[in-house]
């Protein structure tokens, strides 16, 4: 299914905005929010700061990715908002791994910027890693390695990961399933369901990487403002879980409307 003209187009943002639309506006005023806080921080480029420097730099990526979900997201296109937000993942555990252990890491994640690609290929995504007293003995370091000496091995938390990760490749849960669509429409067009996905996931995942700069800053009127942040993500997940609901009721509705006219 796609949009046959405007007035079809115009009819499903309508429609999309009226159950989206609070989450939306929420989500431009968070993304406002992270901006302007990382606005307060100043960051040096030298030897002595290397690490603050590094950090601040994963936080910027992390920034313009939530940007670039909520772009998808007020779109219709929450599948792709899904797949970027696999990589908000990924941010918050190297700056995690990286905020927990000297700077010597932050030095070899940045010095790994420079190494040749092909290099870096065989050698693993991840030889950066190898700074760390935990992997220095480790032949290839791989991501779920430092998810783990990050902490950040909840298994709830890797659930939601394999989850986000399924919207990357041609899995059958995403290619079949359309986010609880049950009828055999070929979607090319937006969704209505599955916005809260990515909602959720990639604001707390924004949220846990912004503590994590403002821990290792340590700015008195950073941190005042980064509990304000903590508070509204809170706010925000509520009102997408609540919207989430509504998406599924007007789904079945419309599902069964369009099943009548056909018969």
């Amino acid at each position: 299914m796609g949009y046959d003209n405007i007035e079809e187009k115009g009819a499903f943002f309508k429609m999309y905005n009226r159950i989206w639309g609070r989450c939306l506006q929420l989500s431009t005023i968070y993304l406002y929010i992270l901006e302007d806080l990382c606005k307060l921080m100043t960051v040096i480029f030298d030897e002595e700061h290397i690490k603050g420097y590094v950090l601040a730099k994963i936080m910027g990526k992390g920034i313009r990715t939530y940007a670039e979900v909520l772009t998808l997201q007020k779109n219709g296109f929450p599948y792709g908002a899904a797949a970027l937000t696999r990589n908000l993942f990924e941010l918050m555990v190297i700056m995690r791994f990286i905020e927990k252990r000297d700077k010597a890491i932050a030095k070899a994640y940045f010095e790994a910027a420079e190494e040749p690609l092909e290099q870096q290929r065989s050698d693993g995504d991840y030889i950066w890693a190898k700074a760390a007293d935990c992997f220095k003995d480790k032949k290839k370091i791989t991501f779920s390695d430092i998810r783990k000496e990050s902490g950040l091995d909840d298994p709830k938390l890797i659930y939601v990961y394999k989850f986000l990760c399924k919207f990357i490749h041609a899995d059958p849960l995403t290619v079949n399933y359309e986010m609880g669509m049950d009828t055999n429409d070929i979607i090319i067009g937006g969704s209505l369901m599955g916005i809260d996905v990515s909602g959720v996931d990639a604001a707390l995942f924004t949220r846990a990487m912004i503590i994590d700069l403002v821990e290792y800053m340590k700015v008195p009127e950073v941190n005042i403002k980064s509990l304000f942040c903590a508070e509204w993500c809170t706010c925000l997940c509520k009102e997408f879980n609540k919207a989430a609901i509504k998406s599924k009721d007007v789904v079945v509705n419309t599902q069964k409307r369009t099943i009548e006219m056909q018969h």
